[in-house]
């Protein structure tokens, strides 16, 4: 049995074979690195990009990017939610 989030989101995708997966998990890894960027803008750090650099040259996240692995859409899907728990428009005054 699959991973149904991942297999519906990444079909598209998977027309182009493993090429095209490739290209799925490089997006969602751009989009992850950019949703930490403003979860650390959001929470005041000094040095943003610092988390950019961080999430994407991690040692197995940057190897786990070129593959088929669901682990960058887990990731993704974690830094989303916690970008939309500190968003002041959806739970209020934090």
């Amino acid at each position: 049995m699959g991973r149904p989030l991942f297999s519906i989101l990444s079909s598209p995708f998977a027309q182009f074979g493993f090429y095209g997966i490739k290209v799925f998990n490089v997006i969602l890894a751009l989009m992850t690195m950019l949703l930490g960027f403003l979860t650390a803008k959001k929470l005041g750090y000094s040095s943003k990009l610092l988390a950019f650099v961080m999430i994407g040259f991690a040692p197995i996240y940057f190897i786990t990017i070129f593959s088929a692995l669901t682990e960058i859409l887990a990731g993704f899907v974690l830094i989303l939610s916690v970008y939309l728990f500190f968003r002041k428009s959806i739970y209020g005054q934090l």
